[in-house]
C-alpha cells in the first residue's frame, strides 16, 4: 500500500504555517478556521501560505499527513525497548492520550465532511498505515504470546483505538472545569494505566500480578 506522505522537503516558514493550522484545525473544526486565521496565527501573508499549499483542503491534508506521521514515530519510539504486552499498550496510550491536538475522531470527522475523495483517499491510508497498523502489530504480539485471545488483532486494535479516541484528553480537560464541576464529573484522572487495564481485564478488577511477554 502506497502511503501519502508529508512533504520533507518544507522550510521552516511551512512547518510554521503547518503547525499553525494543526492547532486551529484540532482545536475549532475544518469549517470554522480561515485562510485569515492561519495567516495571523503564522505570522505570514496570503502569498507566503499560497506559495507552499493552494488551498485550504490541501492545507489540511498535510497537516493530517504531518500529524499521523509524527504520531507513528512517537509511538514506534515508546514501544521500543518494550517487551510486556502491557508495556507496549501503556506506551501507546500514554501516546494518544497526550496528545492535545491528535483527536483522530475530530480529524476523521472533519475530513469526511470538508474534503474531496481524493484527499479523504489520501488521509485513509495515512490513518492505516500510520496509527492503525502499529496498534494491530502490538495485538498480534500479545495474541501470538497467548496474552490476549477471542478477537482477531484487527479486532483489538479498533476496540483500543476506540477506547484511546473516547477518552482522548481527559486527563488536561478535567484541569479546565470549575472544581465543583470536576467533583460532580470528573471525580478521577483517566490515565494510560486506567484504560489499558480496563482493556485487558475488563472491570472485574483482576489484574495479574506480573506483565506477560509479548514475542519478539
Amino acid at each position: 500500500m502506497e502511503t501519502p506522505s508529508f512533504t520533507s522537503a518544507y522550510n521552516a516558514t511551512a512547518a510554521k504555517i503547518l503547525a499553525a493550522a494543526s492547532h486551529l484545525f484540532m482545536q475549532r473544526g475544518y469549517r470554522a478556521v480561515s485562510i485569515n486565521d492561519i495567516v495571523k496565527a503564522a505570522e505570514i501573508t496570503k502569498p507566503t501560505l499560497y506559495y507552499y499549499f493552494p488551498d485550504k483542503q490541501e492545507l489540511f491534508l498535510q497537516m493530517g499527513l504531518n500529524l499521523l506521521a509524527t504520531i507513528h514515530d512517537a509511538m514506534d519510539h515508546a514501544i521500543a525497548d518494550v517487551t510486556s504486552c502491557e508495556g507496549q499498550l501503556m506506551a501507546l496510550a500514554t501516546v494518544l492520550l497526550d496528545d492535545r491536538d491528535g483527536d483522530m475522531r475530530m480529524m476523521r470527522h472533519e475530513m469526511e465532511e470538508h474534503l474531496s475523495p481524493e484527499h479523504q483517499r489520501k488521509l485513509n491510508i495515512a490513518f492505516q498505515v500510520h496509527l492503525f497498523e502499529p496498534m494491530r502489530r502490538v495485538m498480534q504480539h500479545g495474541i501470538d504470546s497467548g496474552a490476549q485471545s477471542g478477537r482477531s488483532a484487527a479486532e483489538l486494535a479498533l476496540i483500543f483505538l476506540g477506547l484511546t479516541e473516547a477518552f482522548h484528553g481527559f486527563s488536561h480537560r478535567h484541569h479546565q472545569v470549575h472544581e465543583e464541576m470536576h467533583t460532580l464529573f470528573f471525580p478521577v484522572v483517566f490515565t494510560p494505566k486506567t484504560l489499558v487495564q480496563l482493556f485487558l481485564y475488563g472491570v472485574a478488577g483482576n489484574t495479574p500480578d506480573s506483565e506477560i511477554e509479548c514475542s519478539s
